[in-house]
Parts: C-alpha cells; sequence; structure tokens
C-alpha cells in the first residue's frame, strides 16, 4: 500500500515537472523579431523573424539559449537545418546573427561558443572542450561565409 502511494507521487511528480519544463519559455513572435523570455524576467533570447540567433542578454546561462533555440526552431523553421551537419546528436549547431555575430551550441553538452560581429570568438563556456572549440571556430567561420560574412 505504501509503495503503491509513493509510486503514486512520484508519477504526478514527474508530469508536473515534465509540464513545467516545457512552458519554461515563452515565444512571443512579434513584426521585427522572435523574442523568448523565460520567467522571472532574467533571459531573454532574440532572433531575427527567420528564426535566427540575434543576440542574448548576459544573465542567460547555455541551457537557457539551448533551450530558446529548440523552442524557436521547433515553431518557426522545423525544417531548418542549422549548418552542414548540425541536425543530429551532440552535432554543433552554428546560429549567425544578422549582424555576423552568433553562437555555436552542442546541444547535448553544456557547451556553447560565442561570437562577436566581426566573427571572434567572445568565450567558450567550462563545459566545452578544446577540440569542441576548435570545431565551433571552423563551423561558424563557414557559417558567416555562408551568409556572406567574411
Amino acid at each position: 500500500m505504501a509503495v503503491s502511494f509513493l509510486r503514486a507521487c512520484l508519477i504526478v511528480t514527474a508530469a508536473g515537472l515534465a509540464a513545467q519544463a516545457a512552458s519554461a519559455q515563452n515565444v512571443d513572435i512579434q513584426a521585427n523579431g522572435i523574442q523568448v523570455g523565460f520567467p522571472g524576467g532574467n533571459c531573454s533570447v532574440f532572433y531575427d523573424l527567420r528564426g535566427r540567433f540575434r543576440s542574448a542578454r548576459q544573465t542567460c546561462n547555455s541551457g537557457q539559449i539551448q533551450r530558446a533555440n529548440a523552442a524557436v526552431a521547433q515553431r518557426v523553421r522545423p525544417n531548418y537545418a542549422p549548418a552542414p551537419g548540425g541536425a543530429v546528436g551532440n552535432a554543433p549547431r552554428a546560429f549567425v546573427a544578422a549582424n555576423g555575430a552568433g553562437q555555436v551550441v552542442y546541444p547535448r553538452a553544456r557547451c556553447t561558443v560565442s561570437y562577436d560581429p566581426r566573427g571572434r570568438r567572445l568565450n567558450a563556456l567550462r563545459g566545452c572542450s578544446r577540440s569542441q572549440v576548435r570545431t565551433a571556430d571552423r563551423l561558424f567561420r563557414a557559417e558567416r561565409a555562408r551568409h556572406g560574412f567574411r
């Protein structure tokens, strides 16, 4: 009896957490772009109308940015292929903003590498290996070139 009650409590709690995680961000499509906000107002991530990353507030962590990227991809660009080889698993995904800045995100790792509008690396989170950073640099250069930046 006690085991069944405990199991029922765990199932209800897990369902509640899953629902909370699913509603963790708000995708707001506006005339000038897309804003993804999180509860508490401490993180907003911005995209152009085509769903390409523009910027994120400095208070956003890599997990929030990854969830925002996934939410925008699901809502705006369900068939979007972010970069060569970036469609499955932990393959890096490059996002280039309209001004040339952007990020490379490894979906399953806690690794995000950010770049300024000139394409120079700003930072890489501590979870990134040297190999991931080198790969991100190459991928971001290629994606910037594909968007017409040098």
